[in-house]
């Protein structure tokens, strides 16, 4: 008999809760329907910022190269903002990812692999990898099936993580079926021969790069203009694109995977990532107008329960009501 009251509370509990979050929601004023109208407003068919940035990051990570390299300015000052111009260049990914840099006229949907392509090379990785990885993400946020599940865990544990990985850097991804047998199989699930050839190549050339620069003496240029820069950029984004939205790692309720942290410079400095809740929510929606869509959704996000914090996390968050 305890038991099952236990249970009909339980029960009655949800049923109140259920019933409260949808009055909740009828509330705030604006439908399901509505909600996705204004998505669709704010998805353009062609993303012309988006298109600006794919010329402006690979030649400024170019021109800040070549103003180290020749020493105009010291190779080591170079290294930070490579870092971040590195970072950025996932932007482009992202958008290409979910087909927002032209979304029509469908005959122009190449534009978005060669946009993706360009952002992948500017972190040091192939452009296939990015692609499965992200759209797996999307379907198993949260979830041990989620491929950026790896983050999981502190910060200071992700450093470790990111450190230990960096000699993936020099391994082509076909050498992991000689290396670990068992991640490979893994890997084979999720990406097609194609897929392993192009990423392989990206790691070669970084190979090349590497050696070249031994021989010819500019192994500090490789390292300071190349190698670190494009580790970094992973390193932001590891901790600012999928470990701070998505920290503690705990829900995989449509409003509540992720969070949105409002902290100074962070829609400027992270591209209005710190508004990620956004895109996941409506991934149609290219990153410049995340913050129109968070101004017109506010009121959902209100009634939904969604995180609204700043910059710090557990113990330490604070909710934000703006």
């Amino acid at each position: 008999m305890y038991v099952y009251l236990q249970e009909q509370i339980g029960m009655d509990m949800v049923t109140t809760e259920f019933a409260s979050a949808k009055a909740a929601r009828a509330a705030c004023g604006i439908s399901q329907a509505q909600e996705k109208q204004i998505a669709r407003e704010l998805s353009p068919s062609v993303a012309w910022p988006t298109l600006a940035l794919a010329l402006i990051l690979p030649l400024t990570f170019i021109a800040v190269a070549i103003l180290g390299f020749t020493r105009t300015v010291p190779v080591w000052t170079c290294t930070p903002i490579l870092a971040l111009v590195s970072y950025a260049h996932y932007t482009l990914v992202h958008e290409s990812i979910h087909g927002n840099v032209i979304s029509r006229p469908r005959n122009l949907a190449w534009v978005n692999t060669v946009v993706g392509w360009v952002g992948s090379l500017g972190l040091g990785i192939g452009w296939p990898i990015l692609l499965r990885t992200h759209l797996l993400h999307h379907s198993h946020t949260n979830t041990e099936r989620d491929p950026d599940i790896f983050v999981k865990g502190t910060l200071a544990q992700l450093i470790v993580k990111w450190a230990r990985g960096l000699i993936s850097a020099f391994i082509p991804i076909f050498m992991a079926r000689f290396i670990d047998p068992d991640g490979y199989a893994r890997l084979d699930r999720v990406f097609s021969r194609a897929d392993v050839i192009q990423a392989s190549a990206v790691t070669f050339v970084t190979l090349v790069l590497f050696i070249t620069a031994i021989f010819t003496g500019h192994t500090f240029d490789w390292l300071c203009l190349w190698f670190l820069p494009t580790r970094l950029g992973i390193l932001i984004l590891n901790i600012f694109f999928q470990w701070l939205p998505h920290y503690p790692f705990d829900r995989t309720e449509r409003y509540h995977n992720t969070r949105i942290s409002l902290w100074f410079g962070g829609t400027l400095v992270l591209l209005q990532q710190n508004l990620h809740l956004m895109h996941h929510l409506w991934p149609s929606v290219p990153f410049y107008n995340y913050a129109r869509l968070y101004r017109a959704l506010h009121p959902v996000l209100q009634a939904e329960g969604s995180r609204i914090e700043g910059l710090m996390l557990g113990k330490r968050a604070d909710a934000i009501v703006r």
